[in-house]
């Protein structure tokens, strides 16, 4: 893994830590005073969007410099770089997991259940729904198990399908709101005319 790559994940890795710390002081708000299920889907749903906001802005920003990297031949082009730092950057979120297996086979404490849903904060109200605190691990089911496991990998694809987008520089919100081709090819070259100004002016 070269220098860049590693770049790439640890920015990824403190992106995600900060979306875990949005989501925790969020579901001690908006969750703790609203409750119930109403509460626990309102959550959920911002919680996915803190998630999605947070580390698309970082991935796209690289797909779009790594295209300009590639033309200029500075780089290899690797479609798949965004999977693989949203990966590395989280492994220690799949040690999460192996924890939660040990904690099912009760090698470790009941109590990790509620840990577990705090490491993920971005999924807490989910993992509350399925791992009801109120049971040991043991018996939690191996279907609850399994599927606040697999919410691990939800980072990682945010990433690598943000990292395609920059790179291909597709923007969801000007297909959304530039319709029509004309309107299109109006808006790329407006954009176009920002970027020559803001070289212009670091020169």
């Amino acid at each position: 893994m070269n220098k860049y790559n590693f770049k790439f994940a640890l920015k990824i890795f403190a992106k995600n830590v900060v979306s875990k710390l949005f989501c925790f002081l969020l579901f001690f708000t908006f969750f703790m005073a609203v409750r119930g299920k109403i509460g626990s889907i309102i959550t959920q749903v911002l919680d996915l969007v803190i998630l999605t906001v947070i580390i698309f802005s970082t991935a796209f920003d690289f797909g779009e410099k790594d295209r300009n990297r590639v033309l200029t031949g500075a780089a290899e082009k690797d479609l798949s770089r965004g999977f693989k730092a949203g990966f590395m950057a989280a492994i220690l979120d799949f040690l999460t997991v192996i924890l939660l297996v040990l904690a099912k086979a009760e090698v470790l404490p009941r109590v990790y259940i509620a840990v577990y849903g705090i490491l993920n904060a971005p999924f807490y109200p989910f993992i509350l729904t399925l791992m009801p605190q109120t049971l040991t691990g043991a018996e939690q089911s191996v279907f609850s198990v399994v599927a606040c496991g697999l919410t691990v990998f939800v980072m990682p694809l945010i990433a690598g399908i943000s990292y395609k987008l920059g790179y291909y520089d597709y923007s969801i919100t000007d297909r959304i709101l530039y319709r029509t081709p004309e309107a299109q090819q109006k808006h790329k070259k407006r954009l176009e005319q920002r970027k020559l100004n803001k070289q212009r002016k670091l020169f």
